[in-house]
């Protein structure tokens, strides 16, 4: 029976992938803040932690070791340097949940993995704090494949989509259309691209259970322009977008994560086909969401 260790597994994807491990009978460790509660019981065992503090992690990890550890809450070269070398010795492999905003925004697309070179960037310390999400995440790439002792495989991601999205970019952009509410016009030829929580979780296990090294990108096939997502919305919910340049709120998704992934493909990953499952996902997300009430600022 393989061991896991997942930093992060208690909701989204990192949910999924404990789900996934626990059906495939691997023996899993989830480590969190303890403040985000599971329905696995008894399946998992759990330690507690604080992931940007490295005595914190010190004293949870104690003398564990896992064949994998699974990390979806690295954000910063700090906290890559401090599983460099808490995990010295003690695991089999590596897999860290990266981003697409690693690739230069000005960068030809679909985005390639060669496109941002982890192995000759220049290390800098610090933790999420001192750095943008992406700059972090690129740093942190940087550290582990300088500097870590065991096998890294880091999974490069567009925006993550699905019924269980907690940061409800895409379900609120629905609503917006719904409910006839105005929004700033994003950018209406930049293409974007998606994956489900689902197929994120899947491809971390793969990654998991395979050999692979470095950096892949994983998407559903197909990038969509944000005029076609938009349309799309707009045929669904049977409404047309209210889009106003005076509106007070921007469109809640919007951003540029167009990505090749010949590299998994050609590795043996299977990626669903976009346009076969997003439809769906609208009309789930026009009948259940429904808009937080707006905070005075």
């Amino acid at each position: 029976m393989k061991k896991a260790l997942i930093l992060g597994g208690t909701r989204f994807f990192g949910k999924r992938l404990t789900q996934n491990l626990v059906v495939n009978d691997w023996e899993v460790t989830i480590a969190t803040r303890g403040q985000t509660k599971d329905p696995f019981g008894d399946r998992v065992k759990r330690i507690q932690l604080d992931r940007f503090s490295r005595q914190s992690m010190a004293d949870a990890l104690g003398d564990g070791t896992w064949d994998v550890v699974f990390d979806q809450i690295c954000f910063a070269p700090d906290d890559a340097i401090d599983s460099c070398e808490l995990f010295k010795d003690r695991i089999g492999r590596y897999v860290f949940t990266s981003t697409g905003s690693v690739y230069p925004r000005d960068a030809e697309r679909p985005y390639r993995e060669e496109m941002f070179d982890p192995f000759n960037y220049e290390i800098k310390t610090g933790r999420r704090e001192a750095y943008s999400y992406g700059e972090g995440k690129r740093l942190a790439e940087a550290v582990f494949f300088a500097q870590a002792p065991f096998p890294v495989a880091a999974k490069r991601i567009p925006v993550v989509v699905g019924p269980d999205d907690y940061t409800e970019r895409l379900a609120s952009l629905v609503s917006y259309v719904r409910d006839g509410l105005p929004f700033r016009s994003p950018e209406l030829d930049l293409k974007i691209g998606f994956i489900h929580s689902q197929e994120a979780a899947d491809f971390l296990e793969w990654l998991g259970n395979g050999e692979m090294t470095g950096p892949f990108n994983a998407a559903a096939s197909g990038c969509m322009q944000m005029g076609e997502l938009i349309y799309l919305i707009e045929d669904v919910v049977g409404k047309k977008a209210w889009i106003y340049p005076l509106a007070e709120v921007d469109a809640p998704l919007t951003g540029s994560s167009c990505m090749d992934t010949t590299r998994a493909k050609e590795a043996g990953f299977a990626f669903s086909v976009l346009r076969q499952w997003l439809p769906m996902l609208v009309q789930e997300h026009s009948r259940n969401h429904k808009l937080k009430p707006r905070m005075p600022e």
